[in-house]
C-alpha cells in the first residue's frame, strides 16, 4: 500500500518558506515522505502516532520508528536540513530580540508576521526548533507554558522578572494596563541591578511574562495574577463585573451579554437570561432602571423611585430643592426627570414646604 502526498497542502506548487519542506523530502520514496509528514504533521493535521502510522502501512509501531530516525540521520549526514537555515536563523533573530526565550504561541504569531506567509504553522517550526543545536525546548508545568529558548540561556533570569511582578501586583492589588506594568518592572530597582539591558528591553520583559502562568493578560489588556478574578474571570457574574468596571457607566443587561460574548472570555456564548439571573443575585450590582444595572461600589441604590427620594430626603436633613433632589436621585437611580418631579407629588411621603423645597411628610 502506497501512500501518496496530499495535493495542495504540501507539495510543488507550495511557495515560501514551506517549500523548503518539500525540499528536503523530495528525494525520498513516497512512503517515507507520508510517514515523515505523518509523524511531523507538515500537511498542517496533528502529528499522527507511531501506531497510527503503522496501521497504515500494515507494519509495527517499532518499524516505523526506525524509518524516522533513519531518515533524520540521514538528512544530518546528507545536510539535507541546511535548506531550513534561512527559518533557523529568523528563530535566533526573534529569541534574541525577545530575550532569547518565548512562549510556543507567541513565538509563531511573530514569526509568521515576521515573514508574511500564512502556510508557516507550529509544526513546522517545532520541527526547525528540535532538530536545531542551537535552541531548547522549555516544557509545559504547573508554573510555565511551553515554549522555546536559545541553548545557552539560563532561564532564572525569567523566573526572577515574574517574580519581581507578583510581588508589585500584590502590593498594588489590582491589574495594570500593560504600559503601566512595563513601568514598573522596567524602572525597578532590582530588574535594573539584575540587568541594565534587561530592563530597557521591554519585548523580553513581556516575553517573560507570556511565558509564565502566575500572570496574566485580561481581555482588556491589563496584567494581573492569574488568580484574580478581574483577570481570569470564570463565572458569569465575574465577567459582568469586568465588564461594567471598565465601562464605567450602568448597562442593560443585554448589553453587558453582548459585551462578554464580544470580548471572549471563553469559547462558551453568555446567554442573556443567565446573565440577568445572576446580576439580580449578585450583591454587586444594582438595579437602577428598566433593565439597567450598575455596580454598588458607584454609590447607586436599589428599591423603587419613592424610596430612594425617602433615603436622599431623610439623609439630607434638611428641606430639598425640586432641582437639589433630581440630582442626588439621578446618582442613585437612572430614571428620567419627570419620573422623580411626579413621584414627588406622593403627599402620603412628601411635603412641599416654602420657597419650592420639599421634605418627608409628618
Amino acid at each position: 500500500m502506497k501512500a501518496q502526498i496530499k495535493k495542495n497542502t504540501f507539495d510543488k506548487g507550495d511557495k515560501g518558506y514551506v517549500s523548503l519542506f518539500y525540499q528536503m523530502l523530495e528525494d525520498l520514496s513516497p512512503r517515507t515522505q507520508d510517514v515523515m509528514i505523518k509523524r511531523f504533521g507538515f500537511d498542517g493535521n496533528k502529528k499522527q502516532t507511531l501506531e497510527k502510522i503503522g496501521q497504515l502501512y500494515g507494519i509495527t509501531r517499532e518499524r516505523v520508528r526506525q524509518i524516522i530516525s533513519s531518515t533524520l540521520l540521514d538528512f544530518k549526514k546528507s545536510k539535507k536540513t541546511d535548506v531550513l537555515k534561512p527559518l533557523e536563523e529568523i528563530s535566533e533573530n526573534l529569541l534574541r530580540e525577545h530575550g532569547h526565550a518565548m512562549e510556543q504561541s507567541h513565538f509563531i504569531e511573530t514569526f509568521k508576521q515576521r515573514v508574511g506567509d500564512e502556510k508557516l504553522h507550529a509544526n513546522h517550526l517545532d520541527f526547525v526548533m528540535t532538530l536545531s543545536d542551537k535552541f531548547s525546548d522549555i516544557n509545559e508545568d504547573d508554573s510555565r507554558r511551553k515554549g522555546w529558548k536559545a541553548k545557552d540561556f539560563s532561564d532564572g533570569r525569567t523566573h526572577q522578572v515574574v517574580k519581581k511582578f507578583c510581588e508589585i501586583l500584590e502590593s498594588k492589588k489590582q491589574p495594570l494596563a500593560e504600559d503601566e506594568a512595563l513601568n514598573v518592572i522596567t524602572e525597578h530597582e532590582d530588574i535594573k541591578q539584575m540587568s541594565e539591558d534587561l530592563a530597557k528591553n521591554r519585548k523580553a520583559i513581556l516575553s517573560y511574562l507570556r511565558l509564565s502562568k502566575s500572570v496574566l493578560k485580561n481581555p482588556f489588556g491589563e496584567w494581573g495574577l492569574s488568580s484574580w478574578s478581574e483577570v481570569q474571570p470564570k463565572s458569569i457574574k465575574d465577567k459582568a463585573y469586568l465588564v461594567l468596571k471598565k465601562t464605567k457607566k450602568p448597562l442593560h443587561f443585554r448589553q453587558i451579554t453582548e459585551a462578554i460574548n464580544v470580548k471572549q472570555f471563553s469559547s462558551r456564548t453568555a446567554n442573556v437570561q443567565t446573565v440577568h439571573n445572576e446580576l439580580i443575585k449578585d450583591k454587586r450590582f444594582v438595579l437602577v432602571g428598566r433593565g439597567i444595572y450598575a455596580l454598588t461600589q458607584w454609590g447607586y441604590k436599589s428599591g423603587t423611585v419613592i424610596e430612594v427620594l425617602e433615603k436622599v430626603l431623610r439623609d439630607a436633613k434638611t428641606p430639598l430643592s425640586k432641582d437639589e433632589i433630581v440630582g442626588r436621585v439621578s446618582k442613585q437611580r437612572m430614571v428620567k426627570k419627570n419620573t422623580i418631579i411626579l413621584a414627588l407629588q406622593n403627599k402620603v411621603k412628601f411635603s412641599r414646604v416654602s420657597e419650592g423645597l420639599y421634605k418627608l411628610a409628618e
